[in-house]
């Protein structure tokens, strides 16, 4: 009664008659929404759906990132020639030691304070952070880079690693980022919460009324009408 009072006392009388809305009928919506939250909640506890953290895992890294490709002004994009491959190997080596071994460059610093410095000090405007789930990884890198990135321990280096793109260091910051691993299960269980719920309501649809069909019982001009 509170949560009605509190709604249909704020409305203006002009709201009130466009809605031709009194007390009792927004004292119904509010309870038949509340039974419809509870009936929801009761279906979803008995469904069991669960989703792990391993299937809904999400890393974060950085790529420090040397390409074999360069961009002409006109935007084309080419490869660059062998010699000017082993010169990015050889930049690739350098910056490795470096992050191997900080104190024979920049000085020890936080590992992603210094790998973001040698992207800006070596201009690798590709670099950064990626997070990305096991199987977008591969879909990016390959299963064979994918599978060295799951081995590294978190706030470890991979290897001078060589891709098709060019040559890359990785950075694990987060072999399972909490909160993106937590976004993305989220979204994974409300998916197949909604799958389920789907099956629930075809069948009970079907119990109370098997000629029903949407597309002939459901006004369709007047579902367009309804804004959420």
């Amino acid at each position: 009664a509170s949560e009605t009072d509190a709604f249909y006392f704020n409305l203006t009388d002009q709201q009130i008659e466009d809605m031709q809305l009194d007390r009792e009928l927004a004292h119904a919506v509010f309870t038949e929404n509340e039974i419809a939250s509870l009936v929801y909640d009761k279906i979803i506890e008995e469904s069991g759906i669960e989703v792990s953290d391993e299937e809904s895992q999400m890393t974060t890294f950085y790529d420090l990132y040397f390409p074999f490709y360069q961009v002409a002004s006109n935007g084309d994009v080419s490869e660059i020639p062998d010699e000017e491959k082993e010169e990015e190997h050889d930049r690739a080596v350098e910056a490795y030691d470096q992050l191997t071994n900080p104190n024979k460059g920049q000085g020890a610093t936080g590992a992603e304070t210094l790998i973001q410095a040698l992207a800006d000090s070596y201009s690798l405007k590709d670099s950064g952070f990626q997070t990305m789930s096991p199987g977008e990884i591969v879909d990016v890198y390959g299963a064979d880079i994918a599978e060295d990135i799951s081995k590294l321990e978190d706030g470890s280096y991979s290897l001078v690693t060589e891709s098709e793109y060019g040559y890359h260091i990785f950075y694990l910051k987060a072999k399972t980022d909490r909160v993106a691993t937590d976004a993305r299960k989220a979204e994974i269980l409300k998916n197949r919460r909604n799958v389920y719920l789907e099956g629930i309501f075809t069948k009970w649809q079907s119990d109370m009324d098997s000629t029903f069909l949407y597309e002939n019982d459901v006004d369709q001009d007047v579902y367009q009408k309804i804004k959420f």
